[in-house]
């Protein structure tokens, strides 16, 4: 006999904790995007979002803002 222990659903739990946004390449950059963007995801080890963080942060700090 199996156990199923479920995890209440509270409201907090419904409202969204990540904010998603498009970003358009133009289609003459999309390979090469691709390709740098593959290489630098596999270099850090990071998922898109993760990468793309970080180079946002790396540039605030650089432009010392």
């Amino acid at each position: 006999m199996s156990i199923v222990l479920e995890k209440s659903v509270t409201p907090t739990d419904l409202e969204e904790k990540t904010t998603k946004r498009n970003l358009s390449i133009p289609k003459r950059e999309a390979k090469q995007m691709e390709a740098i963007t593959e290489k630098l995801m596999e270099f850090h080890g990071f998922s898109f979002s993760q990468l793309h963080r970080k180079l946002l942060r790396d540039e605030y700090k650089r432009q010392n803002l």
